[in-house]
């Protein structure tokens, strides 16, 4: 299986942003996949297409940040009370 990589300049063409803003996606999150292979930088077409797909939308009322928190696994809060009593203190309690 033959996967065609593409240069951050290409992918960025290819999905239409700027190659900055692609960029800055990788630094700080929410850009598609993408492969460190050494100190290049390539994305795999599908990844793309991937990403461009997460973002479709029906209306204007549906945002982006609504549609990814939807589909990030949620991530479950000990609070320090809980996790620094022992379980038999929390028991007696």
């Amino acid at each position: 299986m033959s996967q065609v990589l593409l240069k951050t300049r290409e992918a960025a063409t290819h999905i239409g942003l700027a190659v900055t803003t692609l960029e800055k996606m990788r630094v700080y999150g929410g850009g598609p996949k993408y492969l460190k292979l050494g100190r290049a930088v390539r994305y795999r077409i599908d990844h793309l297409e991937e990403w461009l797909d997460e973002r479709l939308t029906a209306s204007t009322s549906e945002t982006v940040a609504e549609k990814v928190q939807r589909t990030r696994p949620r991530r479950v809060r000990i609070s320090r009370r809980s996790a620094s009593t022992p379980p038999a203190a929390r028991a007696e309690a």
